[in-house]
């Protein structure tokens, strides 16, 4: 069920400048621009990867299925894919984006996902709450300054042993454009995938196209599933 809990647009003190120009109106603006596609009227690009990792998911906690007991998404929009997540894995779901529009939205349409206005820079949740966190395409804009604190707070909240889902542009090299709809602000291409398994806590599970996966290579979008290794730093005992 909802939360019951009103959106906010505050944001934390520590909040990029970037986070506040989309807790401030630039997520709604997103939102509406991307209404079809989270209203069902035009079909969501992601949803045959996601299924595709659900799949493997589904096999891998084959007669764990109880230890699935709860995912996040991060940048939900209304819940679209998290529904879909929950329905799959038969699990609960929360849910956080920066647009108080699509969160109105989704309380509407999806009533027993918990979803409210927030960023990925600072995640209202206990360590270790979630049994599948699915970080939605908002990565690319996240600015270089908080983009590893991004990425820490989702591995903050992800249990070991879980798995962890991103969906993000798959270029092979870090750069910076400019964001289309909205000056003085960027959108940067990250290597996520790199900066998650070179800590060997996570182990790249596969990954799929979204969409068309253009063929401009800046412009390619994928899917991605990784695993939480259960002890990844085993102690050492001379």
């Amino acid at each position: 069920m909802s939360s019951g809990r009103k959106p906010r647009r505050q944001a934390p003190a520590a909040a990029s400048a970037q986070a506040r120009t989309f807790l401030e109106g630039e997520a709604d603006r997103y939102f509406e621009r991307n209404r079809a596609k989270y209203g069902g009227s035009e079909p969501h690009a992601t949803i045959p990867a996601l299924d595709a990792a659900l799949d493997l998911i589904v096999d891998a906690t084959r007669g764990e299925r109880g230890s699935l007991r709860r995912a996040l998404e991060v940048g939900c929009a209304n819940g679209l894919l998290l529904d879909r997540l929950c329905s799959r894995l038969r699990c609960e779901g929360e849910g956080i984006d920066p647009s108080s529009a699509a969160i109105r939205d989704g309380s509407r349409r999806f009533p027993r996902l918990k979803m409210q206005v927030g960023t990925a820079e600072h995640l209202p949740f206990a360590d270790a709450h979630f049994c599948v966190v699915l970080l939605g395409f908002f990565l690319y804009l996240v600015p270089d300054s908080h983009y590893l604190l991004a990425i820490a707070e989702a591995n903050r909240v992800l249990r070991r042993g879980g798995f962890l889902i991103v969906v993000d542009f798959d270029h092979p090299h870090t750069n910076c454009r400019p964001y289309a709809h909205r000056p003085n602000v960027a959108s940067y291409r990250h290597r996520a995938l790199d900066v998650l398994t070179a800590t060997r806590m996570y182990s790249l599970a596969a990954k799929w196209p979204v969409g068309s996966f253009a063929l401009d290579p800046l412009e390619r979008i994928s899917l991605s599933l990784l695993y939480k290794e259960p002890d990844a730093y085993k102690l050492c005992v001379p």
